[in-house]
Parts: C-alpha cells; sequence; structure tokens
C-alpha cells in the first residue's frame, strides 16, 4: 500500500512480491512508477542474483554436502547500486507486475472454479 505514496514522494522502493492486491491496484502502481525515474527493485531473489543457474547447477549434496546456510543478500547489493547508479536492477518492476497479475488470476481461477485468461489490450481479468 506505500509503493504509490513513495514514488510520488521521489522515494527508490524495494518492493516485495507480489506486491499489489489486485489488478487494479497493479496498475496503479505502474501508472505512478512510469516516468517517475524511480529505481525499483522486486524481491525476486532467485531472478535477482547474478549466476544463480549456475549456482543451481553447481551447489548439489553431491558435490559440496548438505547445504545449512543461504546468504540472499545479492538481490539488496544490485537494488544499492541500482540506486546509485540508476540503472535498472536486475529484477525490475515489470516483472513485478507481471507477477502480481499472475497470482491475481490464479486467485480468480480458484474462486470461479475455472480457467481464466488476460485481456492485454485493457489489462483485466477474462
Amino acid at each position: 500500500m506505500n509503493f504509490v505514496p513513495a514514488i510520488q514522494a521521489g522515494k527508490d522502493v524495494y518492493q516485495e512480491k507480489t506486491g499489489a492486491f489486485s489488478p487494479e491496484h497493479a496498475r496503479c502502481m505502474r501508472r505512478a512508477y512510469e516516468g517517475s525515474g524511480r529505481v525499483v527493485q522486486i524481491g525476486m531473489q532467485m531472478q535477482s542474483g547474478p549466476g544463480y543457474m549456475e549456482v543451481r547447477e553447481l551447489a548439489t549434496p553431491e558435490r559440496i554436502g548438505t547445504i545449512t546456510l543461504i546468504n540472499t543478500d545479492l538481490h539488496m547489493q544490485n537494488w544499492f547500486d541500482c540506486t546509485r547508479s540508476r540503472k535498472e536492477p536486475n529484477c525490475p518492476f515489470e516483472i513485478g507486475y507481471r507477477t502480481a497479475i499472475a497470482c491475481q488470476m490464479a486467485v480468480a481461477s480458484y474462486g470461479r472454479g475455472e480457467p481464466v485468461g488476460w485481456d492485454p489490450e485493457t489489462e483485466h481479468i477474462v
């Protein structure tokens, strides 16, 4: 709920997924973000960290033993770096927007008891 006011106040935002509570809320967030010049990182650690797929392939119990600790601060470092450089983060707003919509589609499908679709022209669940 604080995303839009933070963007309007000229703040950079680190937003955890899914971020939006409805498709309309997601659209409001997008309208606030577009053209704002703000850095927005979506907290999706598995997509934010560089080399994620390589680590996933290499970090097997057979190669390194049992994993007992995982440090996921790479996504936060990327966000901090981007707030300084003004570059787009590894997991930008659009990924969060699409994730929020996908989650809302799942909720709508469950509630209706049938598959739903997405109208890209109107950006509404159908």
